[in-house]
C-alpha cells in the first residue's frame, strides 16, 4: 500500500509491503542511487546507514508479533531522505506508522499554515517520529512481557512451577532475546544518523536523538532483565523437574529391590525340588509372614539410612 502526504515543501511516500513492480517504479521516479536499488530489491538486508551526494539510505529492523505463532518476525524498515523528500518502506503493514500518516493527516485537514516548521515536517523529523513510535510501542509490548514474567516468577516462589507450560516459558524466552538482538546493532546506527544529518539539514538535531538513543537503552536493558529472569525460571523449572524424577526413580528402585528379594524367595518354591516346609500345610501363611518380615525389615533400613 502507497500513502503520499506533502508538507509544503517536503514529500512523505510511505510504502507498506511494496510488489517488486511498485519498488522499481519508485527507484526509476527518484533515480536512486544503484546500491540504494540492489538493497531495496533485495528481500533482507543487514541494519546499516548509507550517505550519498544527495540521500541517506537508513535500515532498520523491528519487531513485528505474529498473533498466530504468539513470536515475532522481522520488519525490515527502509527509509531514503533526500533534501525535499522522504521514502519509507516497511516489508510488513505497521499499525504505529500508518497512526502517524493519519495524524500528520489530521493536521494538514485542520490547518492553513503552510510553515514547515510549523508542521516540523522535515524528512530528519519525519523520520525521528517514526522511529520513536516504534521505540514507544515496543516498550510497552515488553511491559506487558514483564507482566505475565512475573506471573511466572510468583509461580516459582508459591511452588507451582510444575503448572507452567513449557512451551511458553520457552517461547517468551526466545522472543525476549530476538528483541535484545533486534535492537542492538541500532545504537551504532542512532549515532551514525545523527551525524549524517547533522551534515545534511539545518538545525538542532541532538535533542531528537538523544531521545531516541535514550529510549533505545531502555529497550535493551529491559531484554536483558527479560532475559536474566526467564533464564533464572528455567534453570529453577530444569532443576524442580529433575528433583522429581529423581524423587520418582527412588521410589521405583526401592520398590524393585523389595520386590527382587520377594521373587528371589518365591522362585525356590517354584522349582521342582523339595525344599523346607514343602510339605507342611501351613507353609503358605509361614512363606507369608517371612515375606511381611523381609518388607518391614528392608523399609526399616532404608530409612535408616535415609534412601527413602
Amino acid at each position: 500500500m502507497k500513502t503520499v502526504l506533502r508538507f509544503w515543501q517536503t514529500k512523505w511516500i510511505h510504502y507498506s509491503s511494496p510488489s517488486p513492480e511498485e519498488l522499481q517504479a519508485l527507484i526509476k521516479e527518484y533515480d536512486f542511487h544503484e546500491l540504494i536499488e540492489e538493497d531495496l530489491l533485495d528481500t533482507y538486508v543487514q541494519p546499516k546507514i548509507d550517505q550519498y551526494d544527495n540521500d541517506i539510505f537508513v535500515v532498520l529492523t523491528f519487531p513485528k508479533y505474529n498473533q498466530q505463532t504468539r513470536k515475532y518476525l522481522i520488519n525490515e524498515f527502509n527509509a531514503v531522505l533526500g533534501k525535499d523528500y522522504i521514502v519509507t518502506i516497511s516489508t510488513y503493514e505497521a499499525n504505529h506508522i500508518a497512526k502517524i500518516v493519519e495524524q500528520y493527516k489530521a493536521d494538514l485537514a485542520e490547518s492553513d499554515i503552510k510553515d514547515e516548521e510549523a508542521y516540523k515536517v522535515s524528512p530528519y523529523y519525519i523520520l525521528y517520529t517514526t522511529i520513536d513510535e516504534m521505540y514507544n510501542k515496543t516498550l510497552k509490548a515488553q511491559a506487558g512481557a514483564m507482566k505475565d514474567i512475573l506471573m511466572l516468577e510468583n509461580s516459582v516462589s508459591s511452588n507451582d512451577i510444575t503448572q507452567i507450560p513449557l512451551h511458553e516459558l520457552m517461547k517468551k524466552k526466545a522472543n525476549s532475546t530476538f528483541l535484545k538482538y533486534t535492537f542492538l546493532p541500532q545504537k551504532t546506527i542512532l549515532m551514525e544518523i545523527q551525524k549524517a544529518c547533522i551534515g545534511f539539514y539545518d538545525g538542532d538535531l541532538d535533542v531528537y536523538f538523544e531521545d531516541l538513543e535514550s529510549k533505545l537503552d531502555k529497550i535493551l536493558t529491559n531484554s536483558m532483565i527479560m532475559i536474566e529472569t526467564l533464564q533464572s525460571i528455567t534453570e529453577t523449572y530444569d532443576e524442580t523437574i529433575n528433583n522429581q524424577m529423581n524423587a520418582i526413580m527412588r521410589v521405583l528402585t526401592l520398590l524393585t529391590a523389595i520386590t527382587w528379594v520377594l521373587s528371589l524367595l518365591m522362585s525356590f518354591y517354584s522349582m521342582n525340588i523339595k525344599v523346607p516346609l514343602m510339605s507342611s500345610d501351613s507353609a503358605w501363611w509361614i512363606l507369608l509372614l517371612i515375606m511381611f518380615s523381609l518388607i518391614i525389615l528392608m523399609v526399616f533400613i532404608f530409612k535408616k539410612k535415609k534412601w527413602m
